[in-house]
């Protein structure tokens, strides 16, 4: 075996990786480092497909990840009972879903948000709405803006950043925003989330999650081309 002991000049022996996990229930300055589909197996056997967003600055990355939606079970709005005995409509996860998309969109990205508008109309599946979405997000990558997140600990003992809950029901039935996870300088935190922040900072430090816990055989997939979408156009 040779052994070189030189030093080349320009190479680093630092890594560029950035395994730091940005805190949840704050709001950070970040870029917005792309989107991008990814499928694979769990570690109990269950495949999976999903949607992989990354930001990051230079305390560390956050890699906030959107399931593929059962457009049956997860359109359904569940129905609550509040202590004095009335009942409420909580929106579906497919709205909370679609919000989340949308508002990643809008706000990085006005024009582009415009284009899927225009193009919605034709998504059959989500697929079809998921492949346009990276196609016009990534062209915002680079962009600096704001993000805060939620979270919790997993089975295994990992804390697991998830998108704050954007949207409301009111009296009438009806969709509405009722927060931001993204945006130039409009961001601020909830009384409940400045609350889990203080609980967190006063707990036993957890440790972040690299990943969602199903990182067994994942694969990122590339957006795929439909003519009838006209992605050439994008």
């Amino acid at each position: 075996m040779n052994i070189n002991f030189s030093i080349n000049s320009n190479e680093s022996s630092i890594s560029s990786k950035r395994n730091t996990r940005l805190k949840p229930f704050e709001i950070h300055t970040v870029t917005f480092d792309g989107a991008e589909i990814k499928s694979g197996t769990s570690k109990a056997g269950n495949e999976f497909k999903l949607l992989q967003l990354t930001f990051s600055n230079k305390n560390g990355i956050a890699e906030p990840t959107i399931f593929w939606p059962d457009l049956e079970r997860d359109g359904i709005r569940e129905v609550r009972t509040a202590k004095d005995g009335h009942e409420y409509e909580t929106p579906s996860r497919w709205e909370q879903t679609k919000t989340v998309i949308s508002q990643t969109l809008e706000t990085l990205s006005p024009e582009g948000f415009k284009k899927m508008q225009e193009l919605s109309s034709k998504f059959k599946t989500f697929d079809d709405m998921a492949n346009v979405f990276v196609k016009l997000v990534n062209k915002c990558i680079g962009t600096e803006v704001d993000v805060k997140f939620n979270g919790y600990v997993n089975k295994q003992g990992y804390m697991q950043l998830t998108f704050p809950n954007i949207v409301g029901i009111n009296k009438k039935g009806e969709l509405f925003v009722s927060d931001n996870y993204i945006g130039h300088g409009n961001l601020g935190l909830s009384e409940y989330e400045m609350r889990k922040a203080k609980d967190l900072a006063e707990t036993k430090p957890t440790k972040m999650s690299a990943d969602p816990e199903m990182d067994e055989n994942t694969e990122t997939e590339k957006p795929v081309d439909d003519i009838d979408l006209n992605f050439d156009d994008l």
